[in-house]
């Protein structure tokens, strides 16, 4: 579901202030009315907003919600009541938690929250079967829900500058996601479960805290990207030699002292970067495009001679 550049969708002759008084007026339990169900997209992005009234709940019919860039501490439990709700905005404020009435958007494919202080997720997050594509990165959150993998539609992940620790061994069972971006966390290391990640093709995790990789990396047959510079890495998995699509590894300033050699067994590599490495003795790969430890392109011993 594309969201750049929408459009609030509004009855003919409503402004989003009008709107906005509508709801406000709006009696407790009163029947909807007949314009807010007209209302499908609505976009309250910049305006100010510290907070965002329960009666939102009453846009039955909307398919996107942006509050991006607001200064919002809290989503209403009544957005829970947005049941034809398919995207999700609110990057940009100030929240500390979502309402444990997100996880009744069982239709939202999108959800974009990141630049706010979420330090967790609530325990119903995992029941937003439809999300696709989710980035909560530039967050506090310290821990996923351990049962993350019932999301069975996420296809991109953004987890970036948070402070997660591990990831959960459910992830394994989001078999669908394509890309995963984990930078700027402390994980040390990632759960074996991650090689049933068979569809996965962007593993993208600078300055995550890792000093090494499971072996069963060697599932993400799908695999084309694997950027992991800025961590402790002392070496790859031998199992890497098997990934026939990855074709550009990113392992700049980690320790290795050689050059990892699944480097040399991958028929599919065309970019290899070690810039920042102690390796004292480095030498070109053939059709390969190695930056060397110096930041500069080291030639093949074939090219070489």
């Amino acid at each position: 579901m594309r969201l750049d550049g929408f459009r609030p969708t509004l009855p003919p002759g409503m402004s989003v202030d009008d709107l906005i008084v509508l709801l406000a007026g709006l009696p407790a339990g009163a029947p909807a009315h007949p314009d807010l169900l007209a209302v499908h997209a609505l976009d309250l992005s910049g305006m100010g907003l510290t907070t965002l009234p329960d009666e939102i709940g009453a846009l039955s019919g909307l398919h996107t919600l942006n509050v991006a860039d607001n200064q919002l501490t809290a989503l209403p439990e009544a957005i829970g009541r947005l049941s034809e709700l398919r995207g999700l905005i609110f990057w940009g404020n100030q929240l500390t938690a979502l309402p444990e009435a997100i996880g009744q958007l069982d239709k939202v494919s999108t959800l974009y929250g990141w630049d706010n202080q979420l330090t967790a997720l609530p325990a119903s997050f995992s029941d937003m079967a439809a999300l696709e594509d989710c980035n909560l990165g530039r967050n506090r959150i310290a821990a996923l829900p351990p049962d993350i993998g019932r999301l069975r539609a996420l296809t991109w992940l953004n987890l970036w500058d948070n402070q997660l620790t591990a990831l959960p061994r459910d992830i394994g069972s989001c078999r669908r996601l394509q890309t995963l971006k984990v930078a700027d966390n402390d994980l040390g290391t990632l759960p074996e479960e991650v090689g049933l990640l068979d569809g996965l093709e962007w593993l993208d995790a600078p300055s995550a805290g890792l000093t090494a990789l499971p072996e069963s990396i060697g599932g993400m047959t799908r695999l084309e990207g694997l950027l992991v510079p800025s961590n402790t890495l002392t070496d790859l998995p031998a199992s890497l030699a098997g990934l026939a699509r990855l074709r550009r590894i990113d392992l700049s300033h980690n320790r290795l002292r050689e050059i990892p050699a699944v480097a040399r067994r991958l028929p599919g590599l065309t970019e290899l970067w070690l810039t920042g490495n102690p390796i004292a003795d480095a030498t070109g790969i053939e059709g390969v495009e190695v930056l060397g430890p110096e930041g500069r392109l080291l030639r093949s011993p074939r090219a070489g001679s």
